[in-house]
């Protein structure tokens, strides 16, 4: 399939590792969000990174509507 997508997902925030983003770039197609969604004293981690591989799965072009809407679902 030529039609890659990489995406890195981290609901604390936190930027992927050199190797990730080593990786994302040599197939130009990385792309990942450095904001945080997920409350500090929460337990949500499992169940955020699952509904975006859920969203993915239906729209891979998606992931930046997906985080954003995701976004603002938890945070108001």
């Amino acid at each position: 399939n030529d039609k890659q997508h990489l995406a890195y997902f981290d609901s604390y925030g936190g930027a992927p590792t050199v190797e990730v983003i080593k990786f994302m770039n040599t197939k130009d197609r990385g792309i990942y969000s450095d904001f945080q969604i997920q409350p500090m004293n929460s337990h949500l981690c499992g169940e955020l990174a699952l509904f975006v591989l859920y969203k993915l799965n239906q729209n891979p072009d998606s992931y930046i509507d997906i985080i954003l809407n995701l976004n603002q679902y938890i945070n108001g």
